[in-house]
This record gives C-alpha cells, structure tokens and sequence, in this order.
C-alpha cells in the first residue's frame, strides 16, 4: 500500500466484498428458513453447510480489514475502526464518506439477516442455540 487514499480504497473494496458475502448469507439463510417452514431436514443441512463458505470468506474479509487498519495511526486510526464497528461519534471526513455509507448498507444487511437467522437458530438448536433469550 502506497499511500492513505490507496489504503482507503482497498478498505471501501473490502467493505464491498463484505456486501456481497453478506448477501450470500441472506439469500441462504431465507432457503433455510423456507425449508425448515416445510420440514426438509436434508435441504436444512446442505443450506447449514453451504452458509460456510461465504462465513469463511467474511472472516477472510475481516482479517484483511484489520490489516488495512494497520496503515493508519492516531486519531484516523481510531475514527476509522468507530466507523468500521458502525459507532461513528462525528461526521466521516470527506475521503471516508464512501466506507461510512458502505459500512451502514453492511450493518442494515447484518440485522435483517440476524433477525431471520435467530428464530431459526432457536428453532433448529433449541438447547444449544446461540442466540440467548
């Protein structure tokens, strides 16, 4: 990385690969809970399986962010993890405007896909669910 604006932009890029994987696991866990609505335990397994991958890649997403995040120091460095954990106290400076907007369209995904997914998880794993009451 040569530069702030070059380390901004690959920041922005993985905000955006984020997106996609997200939309993955949206688009997987509403199949899951079709099929679990319909009683299909095969399907419910391979949907179970199949929401690995984009899972592995938002790990994947997360790593290479927080090495990203070692090019900035300070203050920036601190505003930018804020912005990146969606807990902006102030408005964005102008060149981060793009992440924070991204950031956000990440977040509003992430909700609906808890939502889906915490019905289902105490549905499917009743006493081992992951989500606590």
């Amino acid at each position: 990385m040569q530069n702030e604006q070059e380390a901004l932009c690959e920041l922005l890029m993985q905000q955006k690969k984020k997106y996609v994987k997200l939309n993955e696991v949206l688009d997987l866990t509403i199949q899951l809970a079709e099929a679990v609505d319909r009683s299909d335990a095969i399907s419910a397994s391979m949907l179970i399986a199949m929401r690995q991958e984009p899972m592995n890649s938002l790990s994947e997403i997360e790593k290479a962010t927080k090495e990203l995040l070692e090019h900035f120091t300070g203050v920036q460095a601190q505003r930018l993890q804020k912005l990146l954990r969606g807990r902006a106290e102030c408005q964005p400076e102008p060149n981060e405007k793009a992440i924070d907007e991204q950031c956000q369209r990440n977040f509003r995904l992430l909700s609906k896909i808890v939502a889906l997914d915490r019905p289902l998880n105490r549905k499917i794993g009743k006493d081992k669910a992951y989500y606590k009451q």
